[in-house]
């Protein structure tokens, strides 16, 4: 049987290849020496065993000393194998670059032995990234470096590891990060943008923390909530911040995506909604002569179920209770569908004309003016004042209709 030649040669140069990788990503933890890189690495399932045996009576071999800094961060490593190479570590090898030790540091600064180290092998000048030793001696260790990073610094999240040289996921770094979301300077948050936002969401993939941390950050930004739009207005970060947040490749708009803001309290979801609904009927409504018509609608806001703008149509309709109130651009009649009827009408027309009389609810109010008549009102229902002296204006005419058939 013949074999062919690239067989023979295939494997061992795979398994060069996956070793210039594996040296390659060590070396860039800076957790071997350079000149271990010429070495070949060891069989590292051998290098654990060697330290099966109680603490006292491992032979430290040469090989083993020179990955131990490896081991005791090797994710394949037992723990309990992991904690006897750090105090070896700490004992038997000279020492460490600030680059080696800070990864060491990572997973161990509230350990006595590594601070000991710390104090006794480094001179107090020392510095490991962008911190000194008296940074990594502090009695809290996260918060002074979560100072250091976001408020001294204003570092933005998605810098952090590039910047402060710490490694994703380490234990420091997630404690510091854990820090960060949940007492954000002011100062630093006001400077928050979507990339803040995308980091967040690296860090916790569960949309009930993602909420959480959201609705901290707007608390400490606008204070209690729920807040109206006139008062988020004011402070344009968290305005900011609630645009990127509900985005579509985020986490949606509320009134669309209802059940993945199930996980939202119902603070953060009123909050959002008022916000997000009062910036389209402004935009809608930025064309008319005065703001009636939108003080009159943003009074529903708390209540309004979902809204819609069409620009084909120049409309924008708002849903309260089962009826969808459908405004146009300028002054005209606002047109009063039922859900099932206005779902039929928007797939049928493409949103593009969106007054159909025949199909508007067949509901009817009725008012009396200042003369004592009674008006009968039916959609789609006029923005006029009815009475000499207008003391039923359009708004109570709309009001009594809605509470008596949508509410």
């Amino acid at each position: 049987m013949s074999h062919s030649p690239a067989i023979g040669i295939f494997k061992p140069l795979r398994l060069q290849m996956v070793l210039r990788e594996t040296k390659s990503k060590f070396a860039d933890y800076g957790l071997v020496d350079d000149d271990d890189l010429d070495l070949d690495l060891p069989n590292f399932a051998e290098l654990v065993r060697l330290l099966d045996p109680p603490l006292e009576r491992i032979i430290v071999t040469r090989l083993l000393k020179r990955y131990l800094p490896v081991l005791t961060i090797h994710p394949q490593v037992p723990q309990g194998s992991r904690v006897k190479a750090l105090e070896l570590l700490l004992k038997k090898r000279r020492r460490l670059s600030p680059k080696q030790f800070l990864r060491i540091y990572e997973e161990y600064f509230d350990r006595e032995s590594v601070k000991e180290y710390l104090k006794r092998e480094y001179p107090a000048e020392a510095s490991f990234g962008m911190f000194s030793k008296s940074d990594l001696l502090s009695t809290e260790v996260a918060s002074t470096l979560k100072q250091i990073i976001f408020d001294q610094k204003g570092i933005r999240l998605k810098d952090v590891f590039s910047v402060t040289d710490l490694k994703q996921k380490s234990r420091l770094s997630c404690e510091i990060l854990s820090l960060q979301y949940e007492k954000p300077s002011l100062g630093w948050l006001k400077k928050a943008d979507s990339d803040d936002l995308d980091a967040l969401f690296a860090f916790y993939t569960r949309n009930a923390m993602r909420f959480r941390y959201f609705e901290k950050w707007l608390r400490r930004l606008c204070g209690p909530l729920p807040q109206p739009r006139r008062k988020i207005k004011v402070c344009s970060p968290a305005q900011a911040l609630i645009e990127a947040f509900t985005e579509t490749g985020r986490m949606g708009d509320p009134f669309v995506a209802e059940q993945r803001w199930e996980a939202a309290s119902q603070e953060l979801r009123q909050t959002v909604k008022l916000a997000l609904f009062e910036r389209e009927l402004g935009a809608f409504m930025s064309a008319d002569k005065d703001s009636t018509r939108f003080d009159f609608w943003k009074r529903y806001g708390d209540i309004c179920q979902g809204f819609q703008r069409f620009a084909a149509s120049n409309a924008f309709a708002l849903r309260i209770g089962d009826l969808w109130f459908v405004e146009f651009e300028g002054t005209g009649s606002c047109y009063i569908y039922t859900d099932h009827d206005y779902t039929d009408i928007v797939r049928k027309s493409h949103g593009r004309e969106l007054k159909w009389p025949n199909r508007v609810v067949k509901k009817s109010t009725w008012v009396t003016n200042a003369n004592g008549q009674d008006t009968i009102l039916q959609p789609p229902l006029r923005h006029v004042h009815r009475g000499t002296r207008r003391s039923y204006t359009w708004q109570q005419q709309f009001d009594e209709f809605i509470r008596k058939h949508a509410l």
